[in-house]
């Protein structure tokens, strides 16, 4: 009698709730880049191993040297510091932020091969002072902000791009370079936004409204 096959069962593969597994695993792996417990090679590789698994197991496999406190709480793996700012996440998707809906001035987005619009042009809730957490990894993020904007970007580019663009300019003149930003008169205050964070492989595009 062969017993071949009681010897080496075939090995099943979980796909139950893989979807939802994947995407803590590419939250975790996100906030170990973060926390600079991964570098920017191995954060990439792993979260392209991530996205192409197709069991359980396989998602598993990515994170195996991974310590208890990385999964200790799944839910809240991104609740880095003690704060009241909102804090969004989109993954694979495109979103869209309206600045008339944040009940806070500083927020924190992170996106995550998808693609984020954060539209500032109508904020009138805050101060005239914004700060934007950003953090882009192989995604697109597109910030409209109100022609008279100043905006500060103090993130980090690793291999990411950036530009500025005025709504409404011509190919011919986005090429030239940088866009002439709009010159304020003295009855508009200046809305101050920083831009902090970090840029992997990723698209950030600040979008000045037009005069």
């Amino acid at each position: 009698m062969d017993k071949s096959s009681d010897q080496n069962p075939k090995k099943r593969q979980t796909i139950f709730g893989l979807e939802k597994k994947r995407k803590q695993v590419i939250e975790m792996l996100s906030k170990a880049f973060i926390n600079n417990d991964l570098d920017a090679h191995a954060y990439a590789k792993r979260v392209e191993a991530a996205i192409q698994a197709t069991s359980i197991e396989e998602l598993e496999d990515v994170i195996y040297d991974f310590p208890d406190q990385y999964s200790s709480d799944k839910h809240h793996i991104y609740t880095l510091r003690t704060s009241s700012q909102p804090h969004y996440l989109n993954i694979l998707r495109k979103k869209v932020i309206f600045g008339r809906d944040l009940s806070h001035p500083n927020f924190t987005n992170r996106t995550i091969f998808g693609e984020t619009i954060i539209d500032l042009q109508h904020m009138t809730q805050f101060d005239n002072k914004i700060v934007i957490e950003n953090y882009d990894f192989m995604g697109k993020v597109n910030i409209k902000v109100p022609a008279y904007a100043i905006v500060r970007q103090q993130f980090l580019n690793i291999w990411g791009e950036s530009q500025e663009t005025i709504r409404g300019s011509s190919i011919l003149q986005q090429i030239l370079g940088k866009p002439k930003i709009f010159s304020m008169s003295a009855h508009i205050t200046p809305v101050m936004i920083h831009i902090v964070g970090l840029n992997v492989f990723g698209q950030i595009n600040i979008e000045y409204g037009e005069k």
